[in-house]
């Protein structure tokens, strides 16, 4: 799940990247390339995927958690 966390803020980038004077079509989006960590054997790291996705969560809950304590004192 979280490998899947990490692909979709990739791609999700491309949004960013086309506005509206830049639409987005089928011939861009198959001239795109989704950069994405690999393995030594060239396939994808998605043990490393899903480990910094999951750091990146920790995170901002512990973020929420501190500021939760915080208004409480």
């Amino acid at each position: 799940m979280f490998g899947y966390l990490f692909i979709s803020s990739i791609v999700r980038r491309l949004t960013e990247k086309y506005s509206f004077n830049l639409e987005i079509n089928d011939r861009r989006l198959k001239r795109e390339k989704i950069m994405l960590p690999v393995t030594s054997s060239s396939t994808p790291d998605y043990a490393f995927m899903s480990k910094f996705m999951q750091t990146i969560e920790l995170k901002q809950l512990k973020a929420y958690i501190d500021q939760r304590m915080d208004s409480d004192c």
